[in-house]
């Protein structure tokens, strides 16, 4: 006969085992999540042809209506208009340039799914390739036709910085920004390439995007710091740290430790020690 207190010890051990097995579902369900945001981020970068361009808005939360991309110092683009923005028009137009290509990959991937696993974070370095017009300024020629425009090799290499949304149990992008660290020219190096730091150097310079800049969907820079000789580089985006839940509090979390150079044009921390 099965005493009460063999029982009761029946009864923890039960309970115990049902914790635990409720534990590794989660940590299951986590790894799971880490790999679909994965998937995700390297869908964007696998669509960065730019005849392909507009497939990548898919990809994206448009349904929050804070959904954004950030292009270095081109601004934030805000809401489904603004990625729609991005993607059919300042870099959507390169789908018109004849031998425009380009190619960025993902690496090092540092992802942390919050702990009720509605939302994630994550950074990703992003070496890459760029052929384009023959100067740094973006600006496409008087019209698209064949032999117009000249062609140049640049290397592009920069860092992302995201926020991740599961809606109906598909993750999505919520928050995208692109930290450029260099864009110089294939025959010249970083540190020789002038103009890749140049002011000139943004998608913002274009005629046809200036106008976007005063519409309601278009923030101002938060952060753009390319390479320069001259400069410390600010150690941006920081990578996430565990979390709970979504906070709008946290919402530049990638600023952690940096955030008085929000917005900000000069990031001068020679003062600072480590």
């Amino acid at each position: 006969m099965v005493t009460l207190e063999q029982l009761a010890q029946q009864v923890e051990s039960l309970q115990k085992q049902l914790e635990e097995a409720q534990e590794d579902r989660k940590e299951l369900q986590r790894l799971k999540d880490v790999e679909e945001i994965q998937k995700v981020l390297h869908s964007y970068e696998y669509l960065h042809y730019p005849i392909l361009f507009p497939e990548k808005i898919k990809l994206f939360a448009l349904e929050m209506p804070d959904v954004s991309m950030d292009v270095g110092d081109s601004g934030v683009f805000v809401g489904k208009e603004g990625i729609e923005t991005v993607f059919l028009k300042i870099l959507g137009s390169a789908r018109f340039a004849k031998g425009a290509y380009f190619m960025h990959c993902v690496t090092t991937p540092y992802i942390e799914v919050a702990a009720d696993g509605k939302t994630a974070r994550g950074v990703f370095m992003s070496p890459g390739l760029e052929t384009y017009y023959e100067d740094h300024e973006h600006k496409p020629p008087e019209c698209y036709k064949p032999g117009m425009a000249r062609m140049r090799a640049y290397w592009c290499w920069g860092k992302y910085s995201a926020d991740f949304i599961k809606i109906d149990g598909q993750w999505k992008i919520w928050h995208l920004k692109w930290w450029r660290d260099l864009r110089c020219d294939y025959y010249k190096s970083w540190v020789d390439d002038a103009g890749a730091v140049s002011d000139k150097a943004s998608y913002q310079k274009r005629d046809d995007a200036k106008a976007i800049s005063d519409q309601p969907f278009h923030k101002p820079m938060k952060f753009h710091q390319p390479y320069k000789q001259t400069e410390r580089k600010v150690p941006l985006p920081q990578r996430p740290n565990p979390y709970d839940t979504w906070n709008d509090t946290d919402a530049d979390w990638a600023f952690a430790g940096f955030e008085e150079l929000i917005g900000k044009t000069e990031y001068d921390i020679e003062d600072r020690v480590w």
